[in-house]
């Protein structure tokens, strides 16, 4: 995958990704795949971070492709935002984690300033973070989760 990135062959590689994840479990697709492949493309150089973007896309791409094939199918609304993440990617490959387990997420595609879980209460909620809780997010939490039905805090 990664010789399909540096090489540039883009539809090999999404072509690639997509018959993966036909033959695995998404979650070990993302855990022993993408995770993976994302973290040798990270150095703070223009053409690597180019490629990260064009890797990110692809990924975004698949997610997006495979949650609409749960919207097909019954299940339960959620939505899935990052909370305090600085890696937007990072909240496509929970999504992806979890699609086929008839949920019907939604995707806030980037962290927003000010998160409002209330807004859509009847809704369970993921929230994808990083690192220990502070005390303020702590409280907030403990808010929120008066106010709404479900809502799951992943840490990465």
């Amino acid at each position: 995958m990664l010789q399909h990135l540096h090489e540039g062959r883009i539809d090999a590689l999404r072509l690639l990704i997509y018959d993966c994840g036909r033959e695995y479990p998404r979650a070990e697709l993302v855990t022993h795949l993408l995770r993976p492949l994302r973290s040798k493309v990270s150095a703070h150089l223009p053409a690597v971070m180019t490629l990260r973007e064009i890797l990110d896309g692809i990924i975004i791409a698949y997610t997006s492709f495979c949650l609409e094939g749960d919207r097909k199918a019954p299940g339960n609304n959620a939505f899935i935002s990052g909370w305090h993440l600085s890696d937007h990617c990072e909240i496509w490959l929970e999504a992806l984690t979890r699609t086929g387990q008839e949920l019907r997420l939604n995707v806030l595609p980037s962290p927003p300033a000010a998160l409002a879980p209330e807004l859509f209460a009847q809704r369970k909620w993921f929230l994808v973070t990083t690192g220990k809780l502070t005390a303020g997010q702590k409280k907030q939490l403990a808010q929120w989760r008066n106010v709404v039905a479900s809502l799951e805090v992943i840490t990465l």
